[in-house]
């Protein structure tokens, strides 16, 4: 396994990326901030180093940009959630449904939690980085990173880079401006 980036999409009042090299055992060995120029001057000095032209990338979302929520669903709908969770959706949305990109974490016990995010958003900041080399194999959203995943219910919140970030369940939370 070849080094590995951790990036940080910056959040909705920020223009910084954040960024993470992690070696082979899954330690970082360095850490930065910057711009876009910035955090592509770092890969492209990166990318000489490891002679390689594609850096595996996990991608953190911004909390702000996602919304998490829990579902309930019946045992003869498991095999279907995929298809079926859009539309226990719908109602709900500002938008249509088709504009949503959907994430859904493992079933348990009749519930099940799903991110999602804005398609034509997530599709812009993939293509952006796609085109400086990096290969996004990975996704989450910042608030669902603080805290192990535990049936816990304790609550996490904590402040960072001038943004509160709340974690209410294994799979649930979110982020907003201090500020508010």
């Amino acid at each position: 396994m070849s080094t590995q980036l951790l990036l940080a999409l910056p959040g909705v009042n920020q223009s910084e990326f954040r960024w993470s090299w992690r070696d082979a055992q899954g330690y970082s060995q360095h850490t930065a901030r910057g711009d876009h120029t910035q955090l592509q001057s770092a890969i492209a000095a990166q990318k000489q180093s490891m002679a390689q032209s594609s850096i595996e990338t996990w991608l953190i979302l911004p909390g702000e940009k996602c919304v998490t929520r829990e579902l309930d669903y019946s045992e003869k709908e498991k095999k279907y959630l995929r298809n079926l969770l859009p539309f226990q959706l719908e109602e709900s949305l500002i938008g249509d449904v088709d504009d949503i990109h959907l994430a859904i974490a493992d079933p348990r016990e009749g519930k099940i939690s799903i991110a999602y995010t804005d398609k034509l958003w997530l599709k812009e900041q993939i293509e952006l980085l796609k085109n400086l080399g990096l290969d996004i194999i990975r996704c989450s959203a910042l608030p669902l990173l603080w805290h192990p995943k535990t049936e816990n219910t304790e609550w996490l919140i904590a402040e960072y880079d001038q943004q509160l970030h709340v974690q209410y369940g294994p799979d649930l939370g979110f982020s907003a401006p201090l500020a508010n």
